[in-house]
């Protein structure tokens, strides 16, 4: 399921870290890139491309999102599922903070929004 990142990969990071304008921002963004499709393969019971009889649900694209932080804002790719929403698990922790035990977002009751495909940031 779940690869690991190779020794290329993490000096092609660093190199990339070392030369970008904001590098702690570059490194949560990837993180969190990877964050995500680990998450994804365990919902989907598959990796990417991969054939199996254990597979619950099919990959379908990506969205782009704007994701803001205290870094600086970010251009993350959330995943997209056939069936089903996907919420990455930290954004579900904040949405849960925001709401502040009211059960409401917005208007929203908690449990619509959490259950509805991601939609919070447009680009």
């Amino acid at each position: 399921m779940a690869r690991g990142i190779d020794r290329t990969e993490l000096l092609e990071l660093l190199a990339e870290t070392v030369n970008n304008e904001n590098p702690m921002l570059h490194l949560m963004e990837f993180f969190l890139g990877h964050l995500m499709e680990a998450e994804v393969e365990v919902i989907v019971g598959a990796d990417r491309s991969e054939r199996t009889e254990k597979r619950k649900n099919y990959r379908s694209g990506y969205r782009d999102r704007r994701f803001d932080t205290r870094l600086g804002s970010m251009d993350l790719k959330i995943p997209k599922l056939r069936t089903g929403g996907y919420v990455p698990c930290f954004l579900r922790t904040c949405l849960v903070s925001i709401c502040n035990n009211s059960n409401e977002f917005h208007g929203y009751q908690l449990q619509s929004v959490m259950s509805q495909p991601f939609t919070i940031f447009p680009k």
